[in-house]
């Protein structure tokens, strides 16, 4: 019996997201003296801090150790932050079990070749309109949206729907930010 999108995203408990190509649009700007500088979608920012809020939990696992996104990852309270991260899989395997969940209760959003193996293992593989052909191929969700573009919070909209919580969000008398 094949297992409907409803039904994987209604077991959904941990997001967690690469950060270059999806939390940014790929580009990195270096300066003269090396230093790197990374822009931030304020709407994605948004949609992580409506996910946390609904009781979910967040995290950035990227290869990279930009000291940027350990920035941007303690403003929006990210519940794991995993940089320099070679074997996304391992770290994933990891966390799950720390939390004493399953992969498939997990969703990792990636756009490229290295975010192959950790999207083949959990419940709800995510990628933008932009990534690779070959993560599109085996993702349950491409985004309208590019990386950098307000991917993470049309995806973070899409399952809070599916999950029945976007209309009590919204029919808030104050929606705090």
């Amino acid at each position: 019996m094949k297992i409907t999108t409803e039904e994987i995203i209604s077991k959904l408990k941990i997001l967690l997201l690469d950060v270059d190509g999806i939390l940014t649009s790929g580009l990195v700007n270096i300066m003269d003296d090396g230093r790197e500088i990374y822009t931030f979608n304020v709407y994605d920012g948004y949609g992580i801090k409506l996910w946390r809020r609904a009781g979910f939990k967040v995290g950035f696992v990227t290869g990279r150790c930009a000291d940027a996104v350990k920035h941007r990852a303690d403003k929006l309270g990210v519940d794991f932050l995993c940089r320099g991260a070679s074997d996304k899989v391992s770290i994933c395997e990891e966390i799950v079990s720390n939390e004493g969940l399953t992969m498939q209760q997990v969703s990792f959003m990636g756009d490229d070749l290295q975010d192959l193996p950790i999207m083949k293992r959990v419940g709800f593989p995510i990628t933008v309109a932009n990534a690779r052909d070959e993560v599109k191929n085996i993702s349950r969700l491409v985004t309208s949206s590019k990386g950098g573009d307000g991917a993470v919070r049309e995806a973070i909209e899409f399952i809070l729907k599916e999950k029945g919580l976007w209309d009590e969000i919204v029919s808030q008398d104050r929606i705090l930010s």
